[in-house]
């Protein structure tokens, strides 16, 4: 029983814990559930605070992705809530604008500032275009990062309110502020303007005030007042005419302002005379117009004056003047003269007509219609038509008239229509003036200026001028043919020259009278200038007629032109270019008669060429051959090859010829004959010889240094050009003193031809070279011409006879004697002789055997390279090479 009792207890006191036990879970359940109650109470409100606040809220995650965001913040971002969520805060189609007005950039939007920056952002404005309804909304942000514990973000909170309206009130009120000083702005500046208006104004303006306790008081005074009355504004304001008119003056004037002012009406003075103290006595046109306040009271008195003094003696001076006037036009040799608009009636002629057209001025007052008779037949219409074209406004034309004896008399005339003051016109005023003296030196200058002063023939533009016209008769009429002689005499600067300026321009008339003589009457012969003329032959059959003239010229020209005692033999060289469609004009024809004619100088002179392409084409390229070697110039182009000249006693090298090559970048070497020519005629030859005496005179130098025991000289080449070059000896000394070489170990070779067309300067600086104990060298002897009266004029120290004797001195027995007998005559001269060309070791023994003291040619050796040449004179030190 013990245990049941036991057992029962035990059961009682579980049962009473467990009903303590249900009951503090009752308790704890009550308070739970009271707590959770407050709680979701609390959520409730937040969130209906949340969901119906004005405030904009949005939620970010840590990769800037909206996790949330009230229906205020989707309303202004122009969105559905539903939308906005998961939509990425840093996406750079927002349209962010900072507060003022800027763009705002991905890393300035405030997700993506708080993430770099770690801070609050607070009151930043900011503004958000919507394209959805194109419209601008403006708010006032605050956000803040959320962190966790280790300071990372783990949400961005942003919250903003709606600015707009006040962002658009503060945006109208910055343009109310921008507007009303614009206005303030315009208001000065019309003020202003009105003012300077006033103050420009030709006439005086000035206001009086009409009120009884300040009238006649003087409210505006503009600078014209200033200095019609010599008052300053300054000094007048405030004041009344008392102040500075006599008072008698001043009464009357005050008391035509009252009366102004009881008229009500404005009142013109044409004429007032003001006497003031400064300026003494002025004559005024003034106008006074009263104006009234609301009342009808006299408030203002508006006053314009005009100073007319200086019209008024104006008036006086033109009526004097009037009388001057008819007293000078009676007196004038121009005629004068007035008739009415329908040029029925002649109103006044003054008397110089009488002299000028040989009729009285009666019989034009009688027949007005003489003065048209009297125009000459060829320009009456041209008269009658200006007349009527220009009536309205004036004309000036140039006529003739013929007086009754049948001389003509050139008449300039200017005429301007008289108008009314309805501007109808009423009368034509003239004046002719006898321009007969002057026509007939105007004649005298065109013919001049079209024609060549010393052959009378037409010139290059008259010429030209002619031939454009029969190239367009060309173009219109396909059989018609024409050609073009291009003529230039040959050696005209010897005989200008030699004889003198005075016959080179009788013997220039003589060619023009030959040519004349060689065409028709109706074909033109031109004088370009210097010794080239031209030749048009007009509407040809064929092309044999061209040729026959230039033939016929060389025919003409074979026979002896006597000047002064002089008997003159020349030549022409002469181009011919026909006609064709493809010219279009008158300068394409002239350059290729010209281009011809040059081919026919290349010819050999005294003949002519007809034009061809081929020609034009060779031209071109020469020209850019002439470019490549302006380039080659300045890029250093060219080398100095030499070529050995062996002593024909002792076979032993004694020297060497300077040979110019181009290394072209494309063509490889290029011989001096194919551009030597071109630098020649381009004047390029000046600087290029400079070049090849510089460097050979530096290279025989480090041979002479190099090989002691060889006596060794360096033959150069020498230009016209460069013998007319005035800086020519200074640049040889330069050149001697910055090489060191001897002046003896120099010798530079001159062409007969060069001699013969540059005598007077080749004899001075041949005597200037010769006193430096330069040698010099007469080359390709004996292919000109005076050779003999050259060797006697000119200090030569060698002749070198030309390859073309040498190549024939086994063929007869001619070119032997020859050869002799310059070896002779030089030897005689105390000149020594260079054989060039020789190829054959037979040559060599004959000249040895004629005691020819030196010879070169490619049996010795081709002109070598400064190396090759190195390589020569190292063997010629140890022994004689040529032996």
């Amino acid at each position: 029983m013990v245990e049941v009792d036991i057992l029962q207890l035990k059961i009682t006191e579980l049962e009473a814990k467990n009903l303590s036990l249900r009951e503090l879970l009752a308790q704890i359940s009550a308070d739970r559930l009271k707590k959770y109650k407050s709680e979701f109470l609390i959520a409730n409100l937040s969130q209906n605070l949340v969901e119906n606040i004005q405030t904009g809220i949005i939620v970010h995650g840590a990769d800037t992705k909206i996790l949330f965001a009230n229906p205020a913040a989707a309303k202004f971002l122009g969105m559905m809530q539903s939308e906005l969520a998961g939509k990425d805060s840093s996406d750079p189609n927002w349209n962010f604008y900072h507060g003022d007005g800027r763009l705002m950039p991905l890393e300035d939007f405030p997700v993506n500032r708080i993430l770099r920056e770690k801070q609050v952002l607070t009151n930043y404005a900011m503004g958000l275009y919507r394209p959805e309804t194109n419209d601008f909304v403006w708010a006032l942000i605050n956000a803040y990062p959320e962190l966790d514990k280790t300071g990372i973000i783990t949400r961005i909170i942003v919250t903003f309110i709606d600015i707009t309206d006040l962002k658009q009130t503060e945006i109208a009120l910055r343009e109310s502020e921008k507007r009303y000083t614009s206005l303030a702005s315009e208001l000065e500046a019309t003020r202003n303007f009105l003012q300077n208006v006033i103050d420009h104004l030709p006439v005086a303006v000035f206001v009086k005030d009409g009120r009884n306790e300040h009238f006649g008081e003087m409210l505006l005074w503009n600078r014209t007042s200033e200095k019609m009355f010599g008052i300053t504004a300054q000094d007048a304001i405030g004041k009344t005419i008392y102040d500075h008119l006599p008072k008698e003056q001043a009464d009357y004037i005050c008391q035509k302002d009252l009366e102004v002012f009881a008229s009500g009406l404005l009142e013109d003075i044409p004429e007032e005379l003001i006497d003031s103290h400064s300026l003494g006595s002025i004559i005024l046109h003034t106008v006074k117009i009263p104006l009234y306040d609301c009342n009808d009271h006299p408030q203002y008195l508006l006053c314009f004056a005009e100073d007319i003094t200086e019209r008024k003696k104006a008036e006086k001076a033109l009526r004097e003047s009037e009388e001057r006037f008819r007293q000078m036009a009676e007196n004038i040799h121009e005629i004068f003269w007035m008739i009415d608009a329908d040029f029925t009636r002649f109103i006044y002629v003054n008397p110089a007509y009488e002299k000028i057209s040989g009729c009285s001025c009666e019989s034009l007052y009688e027949h007005p219609q003489s003065f048209i008779n009297a125009i000459h037949e060829e320009d009456r219409v041209k008269v009658l038509t200006i007349y009527q074209q220009y009536l309205q406004t004036g004309w000036s034309l140039e006529y003739r008239l013929v007086q009754p004896n049948g001389e003509v008399k050139w008449l300039f005339e200017r005429a301007v229509p008289i108008r009314n003051l309805s501007g109808e016109i009423q009368s034509i005023v003239g004046i002719g003036q006898d321009i007969t003296d002057r026509k007939s030196s105007e004649e005298q200058l065109i013919y001049q200026a079209f024609h060549d002063s010393l052959t009378g023939l037409p010139n290059r533009t008259l010429f030209t001028d002619r031939l454009e016209m029969v190239l367009k008769k060309s173009k219109r009429i396909a059989e018609h043919r024409f050609a073009i002689l291009f003529i230039d005499l040959d050696r005209f600067k010897v005989i200008n020259d030699s004889l003198g300026h005075l016959v080179g321009d009788r013997l220039l008339i003589k060619i023009s009278q030959i040519l004349e003589k060689s065409v028709r009457s109706f074909d033109t012969v031109a004088r370009l200038g210097g010794d080239e003329f031209t030749i048009l032959l007009d509407d040809i059959d064929n092309s044999h007629e061209a040729i026959e003239v230039a033939e016929r010229i060389h025919a003409r020209l074979q026979s002896e032109i006597e000047i002064d005692g002089n008997k003159i033999l020349t030549s022409a060289s002469i181009g011919i270019v026909f006609g064709s469609h493809d010219y279009e004009t008158a300068s394409e024809l002239l350059r290729d008669a010209d281009i011809a004619m040059y081919r026919a100088k290349d010819q050999g002179r005294a003949c002519y060429e007809i034009f061809d392409h081929t020609m034009y084409d060779l031209l071109l390229s020469r020209l850019q051959l002439e470019n490549e070697l302006r380039k080659a110039i300045t890029h250093e182009e060219f080398l100095v090859y030499y070529e050995p000249i062996v002593c024909l006693k002792t076979m032993n090298l004694c020297g060497f010829e300077a040979l110019i090559r181009w290394q072209h970048p494309t063509r490889g070497l290029v011989a001096a004959g194919d551009f030597i020519p071109i630098c020649e005629e381009t004047g390029m030859v000046v600087a290029l010889g400079k070049w090849v005496l510089q460097t050979a005179c530096h290279q025989i130098q480090l041979w002479l240094s190099a090989y002691p025991s060889l006596k060794l000289t360096i033959n150069v080449n020498f230009s016209g050009k460069q013998l007319k070059d005035p800086q020519i000896i200074s640049t040889i000394d330069e050149i001697l003193q910055t090489t060191g070489i001897s002046p003896t170990c120099l010798n530079l070779e001159i062409t007969e031809t060069i001699l013969i067309e540059n005598t007077e300067i080749a004899v001075k600086v041949f005597q200037q070279l010769r006193a430096r104990h330069i040698q010099l060298s007469l080359d390709d002897f004996g292919t000109g011409f005076s050779s003999l009266s050259y060797l006697q004029r000119f200090p030569v120290n060698i002749i070198k006879i030309d390859r073309s004797f040498i190549s024939q001195i086994h063929s007869g027995d001619r070119n032997i004697e020859i050869v002799k007998a310059i070896i002779a005559l030089a030897h005689a001269m105390n000149i020594k002789v260079i054989a060039e060309g020789i190829e054959q070791r037979e040559q060599i023994t004959q000249l040895q055997a004629w005691d020819c003291d030196f010879a070169q040619g490619y049996y010795f050796a081709r002109s070598l390279s400064a190396e090759a040449a190195s390589d020569l004179l190292e063997r010629a030190a140890q022994s004689a090479v040529f032996s």
